[in-house]
């Protein structure tokens, strides 16, 4: 355990609350709606070395401070209750006995109450600078991650993904973007992923046969693909397109891109799913597939 000074690196900021036991509640990373879907905050869970959402990356911020970033997905902490793509400079200040407490304009502490619905019990603390209480924490400093997903790839030979970090694609599995303009005649030009990275936040339609594929971290960074036309989402989330917004369906059998249902102007997108966002006045009731790799077309 790296504690003293602060530095740059991974780590897990667990509670030092004595009331709550040693080492028993970390800060973790989810969904602040569980309605309407479409948020992250900062909330209090049990500890677990294996649960990608608990681990944080502190990004040198420079006069003493630190950006605290979601290691699995990229976003900040900027509130004691609220994250963004924005980061929020944060000072750590020590209490003694490794333990800090931790100013982002607002205090941190770990209250009775979280959105995500894994909190600790009892009734809401204040913030104070005294060791073992809600408002002190620990940095247990951890090597960077290994993030796996499983991606299960059903008869139809299709699935769409969006990973929130660069994934070697496993063997079997083609990755394919759409990098063309759209078919008015209901045709997706899609273009295969060079090479055996997948770069992170990449929404993709995966070509396999029928099983589950392990996508796991890469050790080098995925190449950026520009103008791709898929859009996604990193967990399950209500979308409220600026179009005609397509799914991943085969009703009656035939795989393609179908219009999705929508409620109050809105579709519910599963975590890691990709879908097509058309905007054009022209856009076609379903789209099929125009695969094109290696110089060869096919559909």
């Amino acid at each position: 355990m790296n504690v003293n000074p602060v530095v740059a690196g991974t780590y897990m900021i667990v509670s030092a609350a004595s009331a709550f036991g040693e080492n028993t509640k970390a800060i973790s990373c989810y969904t602040y709606d569980t309605y309407y879907r479409q948020h992250r905050t900062p909330a209090w869970a049990p500890i677990d070395e294996n649960d990608p959402l608990q681990y944080w990356t502190l990004e040198d911020a420079g006069e003493g401070k630190f950006n605290i970033k979601a290691t699995y997905e990229g976003n900040y902490i900027t509130t004691a209750t609220s994250m963004s793509a924005t980061a929020t400079a944060t000072s750590f200040e020590s209490l003694g006995s490794a333990q800090f407490k931790i100013d982002l304009g607002g205090k941190l502490h770990c209250n009775g109450w979280n959105w995500g619905g894994a909190g600790v019990s009892g009734p809401l603390t204040t913030y104070d600078d005294v060791k073992d209480s809600p408002s002190a924490w620990k940095l247990v400093k951890v090597e960077a991650p290994t993030f796996t997903h499983t991606l299960t790839v059903g008869d139809a030979g299709y699935a769409t993904l969006m990973l929130a970090f660069d994934a070697t694609i496993p063997a079997g599995a083609e990755c394919y973007y759409a990098a063309e303009a759209i078919d008015a005649e209901g045709i997706l030009n899609l273009t295969q992923v060079e090479g055996t990275v997948l770069p992170a936040k990449t929404p993709v339609i995966v070509k396999a046969a029928a099983n589950n594929y392990e996508f796991t971290s890469a050790t080098e960074a995925g190449t950026t693909i520009e103008g791709n036309l898929l859009s996604g989402t990193l967990y399950t989330k209500n979308v409220t397109p600026a179009g005609t917004a397509y799914v991943l369906s085969a009703p009656a059998g035939v795989v393609g891109l179908y219009i999705a249902e929508l409620a109050e102007g809105a579709f519910l997108n599963n975590a890691n799913k990709a879908y097509l966002d058309v905007t054009s006045s022209d856009a076609a009731a379903s789209y099929s597939f125009n695969f094109d790799w290696n110089g060869t077309t096919g559909v």
